[in-house]
């Protein structure tokens, strides 16, 4: 612990750092820290009442295994209430829990201490590290990649997980049980890698030796990560449950893992912030020429673990003659090759994500497997090595220096208790000098000044607008993963939050559900009935990002200027302004904050619901009052919606007319042209063929006559082959424009 804190502390340049601002103030490390301030307020991340204001703000759609994360989170927060603090702490306490499991499955690989010592320093100190500072989760969460590789090498040797060394079974091995639970809780992209080696694993064993006890382990170790990933995932599922899927959160296409695959080339070259500027330039002239270099620009192993990497390639090419001798070496290059080829650009990941679910696109982050699998390798060989030389040493002054041989031909040797010492320094030496760059050294400078900046703008605003305040923020944006607007970065509006500890915001709703689907639809109202509408909801002002415009937000305010009494408070860098709105006149003030939001969120729905109509608009935001919910269709578009899988479902809150004609104006998608779908109304099933396809909102008006609905409340529109495209991860069938239901007395038109 002491060498890996002396890493850290010198790697970092700790003593330059204050741990009372972010070590990343901008993108997702925005995101993390208002995932952690809501954490230290609320106790978890799932609900936060000062986001998404007027109605608050609800995260069940995108979801966190990450409770090891959280677990630090709640334990720094005993100490200190500050976000940036806590952030920094979890985000250091990463490095040494990943230090400390590597040096302990290097253990009981059986290799020596020092080795062991010098591996678990390289493996904290892998470029990934430093590189992904701002996606706090994974790098508190990579220490459990040894400890899945173990499991797996346990298998494959066929002593498995909960069978002890005489193979007796035993499933209530606590040490197992707790390797079980945390590779369950340390996020979903950990959790698959854990689950695929071990099936992995197991499959083979099973091949190998016939034998059902690493069967057995697998099962119970991948059944114990499912179990603990599920608990974790519990309230995310019950609400899914209730409330039906969210199709425009998180969603993926099966081209993803392609775009975020692994790439041995990045694997191999030195990371791209390398203290040497030549192998710096290598690195950066590959990367402006290759196509796909996203995130995966951060999976360099460094030199020794390349070294390791291209060791296990020869180990497997060579069957058993490179490993005879060496523990694991073998069963690490079988691990070794098999995450590469499903890791890979057009690996078996993009096959899974086209078979079978592409939700786990960021494959690239498996590096961290490689890399303890390659850097073990080294280990084992190097320890190998050194027995060898130990072994030819001459035995009559093991403590000293000797003369090996004759004449010309003498060479120096050094005795056996040296050898070992040497070696690992060496290693560790060349590797911290490789992987470790004075670039990694975060320049707190500009973070300090823009932090200072927004929180005496943000403490004006909490003056000036008083407590509990609702603010409504522009321009409206989508949360998660927050596009870019011109010069505004990911996530910019959550500075706001992180400054204040009573004001309300309306960013950070998560999209696609109804109360986000409102601001949406005012944000996009011309700012005088914004103004309206928003003073008679009680809001008390207008937070503009001005970056976030193609002119500045001049446009913007300027009319602002013209509508409002009140001159603006202006951020000391010019980047956000402040509008202060009236009170209606004509409203009392609510006596609490939960009655100030109350009225707001009904003026937002009686101003912005769409009244009762007879038709159903799918370009509507809002669905109408006489429709219940509507499951299988993707967001509004000008035109309509897309359905986004197999089948639509339509729930209407009054029964369906027994005899009724469906009328639809609708298009259709690719495969689905003149095939038919399946319109269901109770027990009666109508088939339609669509034959016009959705171009530019140009689509075709279809009726469908129902004679025996039986009262249902229900209509089904099931899609013959709904179809992804590589650019577009939703599975379109039918384009829906409107549609209408008739009375039966009018007679049937032929469709």
């Amino acid at each position: 612990m002491t060498v890996l804190g002396l890493t850290l502390f010198y790697s970092l340049q700790l003593w330059r750092i204050d741990l009372a601002l972010p070590l990343r103030y901008s993108g997702d490390g925005l995101m993390f820290s208002a995932i952690i301030k809501n954490t230290l307020e609320t106790g978890f991340y799932l609900n936060n009442p000062h986001l998404g204001a007027p109605f608050g703000a609800e995260y069940y759609d995108f979801p966190m295994m990450d409770g090891v994360s959280f677990l630090l989170i709640r334990i720094f927060g005993l100490f200190t209430p500050s976000f940036a603090t806590v952030y920094n702490l979890s985000y250091l306490a990463g490095f040494l829990l990943a230090g400390c499991a590597a040096f302990l499955i290097l253990r009981r690989m059986q290799i020596g201490f020092l080795l062991s010592l010098t591996g678990a320093v390289l493996y904290a100190c892998l470029p990934f590290y430093f590189l992904r500072i701002e996606h706090l989760f994974l790098v508190t969460s990579y220490f459990i990649a040894p400890i899945i590789v173990w499991a797996a090498l346990r298998i494959l040797v066929n002593q498995p997980p909960f069978f002890d060394a005489a193979g007796k079974f035993r499933p209530f091995n606590l040490r197992w049980l707790i390797a079980a639970l945390l590779a369950g809780t340390s996020g979903a992209y950990f959790a698959f890698f854990g689950v695929m080696l071990t099936v992995l694993a197991a499959l083979i064993n099973l091949i190998t030796t016939r034998s059902w006890r690493g069967a057995v382990g697998g099962v119970l170790f991948v059944g114990l990560l499912g179990c603990s990933a599920l608990l974790t995932l519990a309230p995310n599922i019950e609400y899914h449950r209730e409330h039906g899927p969210n199709r425009q959160v998180a969603q993926r296409a099966p081209a993803e893992s392609e775009v975020f695959g692994l790439r041995i080339t990045q694997l191999l070259l030195p990371h791209p912030e390398h203290r040497s500027d030549a192998l710096r330039g290598i690195t950066e002239s590959y990367n402006r020429s290759a196509p796909l270099v996203t995130e995966n620009a951060t999976a360099s192993l460094g030199f020794i673990g390349a070294a390791g990497f291209l060791l296990l390639i020869l180990v497997l090419l060579s069957g058993d003659r490179l490993s005879q001798g060496l523990p694991y070496l073998w069963e690490l290059s079988v691990l070794n090759v098999s995450m590469v080829l499903y890791g890979t650009i057009g690996g078996f990941a993009t096959l899974f994500a086209l078979l079978v679910h592409p939700q786990i696109r960021s494959v690239n982050r498996i590096s961290l497997f490689i890399g303890f699998a390659a850097l073990a390798a080294v280990l084992l060989t190097v320890q190998a090595l050194q027995r060898r030389m130990q072994d030819r040493t001459p035995r009559s002054h093991p403590d000293k220096w000797v003369v090996a041989g004759s004449g010309d031909a003498s060479i120096i040797q050094m005795g056996a208790p040296c050898i070992g010492p040497v070696i690992a320094v060496l290693l560790l030496g060349f590797g911290l000098w490789d992987q470790i760059s004075p670039y990694f050294a975060p320049n707190q400078a500009p973070i300090a000044a823009e932090f200072a900046q927004d929180a005496d703008f943000v403490h004006a605003i909490e003056r000036l607008a008083g407590p509990d305040a609702l603010i409504h923020q522009l321009p409206y944006t989508v949360y998660p993963e927050t596009p870019v607007h011109y010069q505004e970065g990911p996530y910019a509006l959550l500075r706001g939050y992180l400054h204040s500890d009573h004001l309300r915001w309306s960013y950070g709703g998560i999209a696609g559900r109804p109360e986000d689907a409102l601001l949406k639809k005012l944000g996009a109202l011309p700012p005088g009935q914004q103004i309206a509408l928003l003073v008679q909801a009680g809001f008390r002002g207008l937070y503009i990002e001005r970056r976030a415009f193609r002119d500045h937000g001049q446009a913007l305010e300027q009319q602002l200027r013209e509508a409002l009494p009140d001159p603006p408070l202006i951020s000391r860098n010019g980047h956000l302004a402040f509008y202060p709105l009236p009170a209606a006149a004509s409203s009392p003030v609510p006596a609490t904050p939960e009655a100030t939001a109350i009225r707001a969120q009904e003026a937002l729905r009686a101003a912005l619901t769409p009244p009762n109509l007879d038709a159903l608009q799918f370009s509507q935001e809002i669905w109408p009052a006489f429709i219940a919910e509507v499951q299988g269709l993707s967001g509004a578009e000008p035109w309509g919606r897309w359905s986004d899988g197999a089948t639509v479902t339509i729930r209407f809150k009054n029964p369906l007319p027994d005899a009724f004609i469906l009328k639809i104006r609708a298009g259709a998608f690719g495969p689905n042209l003149s095939r038919p779908f399946t319109f269901s109304a109770g027990p009666e099933r109508q088939e339609l063929a669509i034959t016009t396809p959705q171009s530019m909102g140009e689509m075709t008006e279809y009726a469908l006559c129902f004679t025996h609905s039986q009262g249902t409340r229900t209509l089904e529109i099931t899609v013959p082959q709904p179809q992804a495209t590589a650019t577009d991860p939703r599975r379109l069938g039918i384009a829906l424009s409107s549609l209408r239901i008739l009375p039966a007395s009018e007679p049937c038109p032929k469709t």
